[in-house]
């Protein structure tokens, strides 16, 4: 497998995975008009041969607090779970690392500060 784009096997990937993952936040969240640059950007984010701009990245830690706001809301007994919070401070991290931005690694670090412990070697080594 390889993330090349443009092998025959990775050709509509981003376009189908976005569309995965823009229905499943639709429907999950109860959240009709959720944004879909939020989705694509989250693919953005896991593919290795995309790099979203700064401000791309940045829309999407809003929208990814925005999306935990809305789960609390759907389901406040999970507000204050701790696997929850790990989850949402994972994305965070993975986030961060596509920006290589000091600023949200450190909103890392007063998040969940071992998460931010265990992305550290990534984090630095992307800089």
């Amino acid at each position: 497998m390889t993330s090349d784009p443009n092998t025959r096997e990775r050709r509509g990937y981003r376009e189908r995975k976005t569309e995965i993952v823009h229905t499943l936040m639709k429907e999950e969240l109860q959240w009709p008009d959720v944004p879909r640059d939020w989705a694509q950007t989250w693919t953005d984010v896991n593919l290795p041969a995309t790099r979203p701009s700064r401000e791309e990245l940045q829309a999407l830690l809003d929208g990814v607090d925005r999306c935990a706001a809305r789960f609390a809301e759907l389901h406040p007994q999970w507000r204050n779970d701790a696997a929850v919070a790990l989850h949402q401070a994972t994305m965070h991290a993975r986030i961060a690392c596509k920006a290589s931005s000091m600023p949200m690694f450190l909103s890392l670090i007063r998040r969940n500060a071992s998460v931010a412990f265990r992305t550290a070697p990534r984090f630095f080594l992307r800089r």
